[in-house]
C-alpha cells in the first residue's frame, strides 16, 4: 500500500532469501533516492499541491486511491491525489466524476497492451477532454513497469514523476 511497503518487502525476500545486507543496501539506496526525490518536489507559491489522478486504465476509468502504493507516490511527488479514500483503492469511476474532481494533472502508465487503449481515450474530441488535466495536455506518462509494479522501480517512477511534475509548472 505504500514505497515504505514495498522496501519492507524487499527486506523480508531478502531475510528468506539469505541475502540481508544485499537486501538492506537496495533498500538503503532507494530510501535515499526517494528523499532526493521528494526534496525536489516543486512547493506551489501559495503553498497548496496541485490535484492530481492516477488513471491506471481509460475505459471504464480505473484510477488509484490514495490508500495504494501509487497513491503514496503521487504524496510524495507533491501533489495531491482527487481521489477520496472512500471511493477504495483501485476503484471504477464515471468520467463525470472524474470532470467533477478535476484533477490539474493526469498521470497514466504506458505500456504495449494500453498503448492503443489510452490513444482512443484521449483523442481529439473524446469526453476526456472535458477533464482538466487532458484539456490543458497535463499528462505525465510513466513506463507501466515503473508505475504499476509495487517494486523497485517505484522508485524510478517517484523520480521521474517528480522532474515531470517540474516541468509542467505550477
Amino acid at each position: 500500500d505504500s514505497l515504505a511497503g514495498v522496501f519492507e518487502d524487499i527486506r523480508t525476500v531478502g531475510e528468506a532469501l539469505g541475502t540481508t545486507v544485499e537486501a538492506d543496501r537496495l533498500v538503503s539506496s532507494l530510501e535515499r533516492r526517494a528523499r532526493a526525490a521528494e526534496a525536489r518536489a516543486r512547493p506551489r507559491k501559495d503553498g497548496g499541491r496541485p490535484s492530481a489522478l492516477a488513471l491506471i486504465w481509460p475505459d471504464p476509468p480505473v484510477v488509484a486511491g490514495p490508500a495504494t502504493f501509487i497513491g503514496d507516490l503521487l504524496l510524495r511527488a507533491g501533489v495531491d491525489n482527487v481521489v477520496p479514500r472512500s471511493a477504495g483503492q483501485w476503484p471504477r469511476v464515471s468520467h463525470e466524476t472524474l470532470v467533477s474532481w478535476g484533477p490539474r494533472v493526469l498521470v497514466r502508465p504506458e505500456t504495449i497492451e494500453n498503448g492503443a487503449a489510452f490513444k482512443a481515450a484521449f483523442a481529439p474530441g473524446s469526453r476526456w477532454h472535458l477533464v482538466p488535466a487532458v484539456r490543458d495536455g497535463r499528462v505525465v506518462v510513466l513506463p507501466g513497469a515503473w508505475l504499476e509494479r509495487p517494486g523497485p522501480r517505484l522508485v524510478d517512477a517517484l523520480e521521474a514523476l517528480v522532474e515531470k511534475l517540474r516541468e509542467l509548472g505550477p
